[in-house]
């Protein structure tokens, strides 16, 4: 025997049945994106979350700055260094302001629609389904904020998506609220993505269709409401002029310790500014004693392929690891520096070849258990050749560029 429930036709129409809806079609869509993640090729192992909340924290390394970046006349590479630092902290924002940008329309318009005399739900369904791709978006710029550049113009686009649906919401009910918080939004849009060209294109775009909303509302007494949203418009340009010299300050100031600095932050290996300071010395000792003098370099192969996979802060572990296991390796009276981005270079005298240090480090760091997920840890290890009486501080200033 069967039972059913029989309602009356009114519950369609009524309040509470059209905000059960609209929880019903919330809900559908962040299953959908949910089911969608499960096909992004993480690895199988271990999730990248799992590790980032067990090694904890996840800040982005600074970008590798080397003294050349500075060389005066060389304003490419300047622009260029400036560049990866204000987009290695517009990586750090932008998903956060994506996240609580969907958290906030989400929230706004589910109270709107079971409090608002509107018949019309399905600009509210929509709104509420932005908010829902909003806060996907931000969720997965945030496992992958090396891409800088499509985290830029993400949010760049929903911003301006999201002033376009307030335009459309205050033309459709006469509602001069949804043009101030177009207003609101219009003045973020440029400081959170800190890039000009992608500033520039949203915040005209968005300007356009806020004065032209203004100008529908109010008729010809729109014009101060123009004025304002121009007023907006340069206000947070004026905001990125600002942070974006604030972020290139602390670069330079980064650029500059980095050059003075004698031993790594990260591993605590000598500088390459401290080790080309030191060659003379080996020079000298190794033109006394009538010795050879070595010169290695060790790199971790796919170092940036692990940062995306599981986190800049694994990335960082590696690092210390190899240093650790190298430290121990190294005979005594040699000179180990950590170049950057998971290379260093070893100096030392007399005769010491890459593969017998390479045989070395292989068990030394499966004994550390450093590894981790599908992607294996390779450690190579290569020679530079040095003629004799030729400069050691020469040929390390070239090898670090290699």
């Amino acid at each position: 025997m069967n039972a059913s429930l029989l309602l009356p036709p009114q519950v369609l129409s009524s309040g509470w049945f059209h905000a059960f809806s609209l929880f019903v079609a919330a809900n559908t869509i962040i299953y959908l994106g949910l089911t969608l993640a499960k096909f992004v090729p993480w690895p199988k192992q271990v999730h990248p979350d799992r590790v980032r909340a067990l090694l904890g924290g996840n800040e982005e390394e600074a970008p590798l700055v080397t003294p050349a970046d500075l060389e005066a006349g060389n304003a490419a590479s300047r622009s260029a260094v400036l560049l990866a630092g204000r987009r290695a902290v517009a990586a750090r924002s932008i998903y956060r302001a994506l996240g609580l940008l969907g958290l906030l329309v989400i929230v706004v318009n589910v109270v709107d629609q079971l409090f608002s005399s509107r018949e019309n739900r399905l600009l509210g369904a929509v709104a509420v389904g932005f908010g829902v791709v909003a806060i996907l978006a931000a969720l997965t710029l945030g496992r992958r904020r090396d891409r800088s550049v499509a985290a830029e113009w993400t949010w760049s686009i929903l911003a301006v998506l999201f002033v376009l649906a307030q335009c459309l919401q205050a033309v459709r009910f006469h509602n001069p609220l949804d043009v101030a918080d177009a207003i609101i939004v219009l003045v973020v849009i440029p400081p959170v993505s800190l890039s000009w060209p992608a500033s520039v294109t949203s915040s005209s775009l968005a300007a356009g269709a806020t004065a032209a909303a203004a100008l529908k509302l109010s008729g010809s007494a729109g014009v101060g409401a123009v004025i304002t949203v121009l007023a907006a418009m340069v206000a947070g340009f004026v905001l990125l002029y600002l942070r974006a010299t604030s972020v290139d300050e602390s670069t330079l100031a980064r650029l500059a310790l980095r050059q003075h600095a004698t031993s790594d932050p990260v591993t605590g290996l000598l500088s390459v500014q401290a080790l080309q300071a030191l060659a003379p010395n080996l020079t000298r000792l190794a033109g006394s004693s009538g010795q050879p003098l070595h010169l290695l370099r060790i790199r971790i192969e796919g170092i940036e392929q692990l940062r995306r996979d599981y986190g800049p802060p694994y990335g960082r572990a590696v690092r210390v690891a190899v240093a650790e296991v190298l430290a121990e390796l190294c005979p005594s009276g040699e000179l180990l520096a950590d170049v950057g981005d998971g290379s260093y270079l070893l100096a030392g005298i007399g005769e010491l070849t890459p593969d017998a240090l390479q045989a070395q480090l292989a068990p030394a760091l499966a004994a550390r258990t450093v590894a981790l997920g599908k992607s294996a840890l390779n450690v190579t290890a290569s020679q530079f050749a040095i003629t004799v009486g030729e400069d050691l501080e020469a040929v390390i200033g070239a090898a670090r560029l290699t």
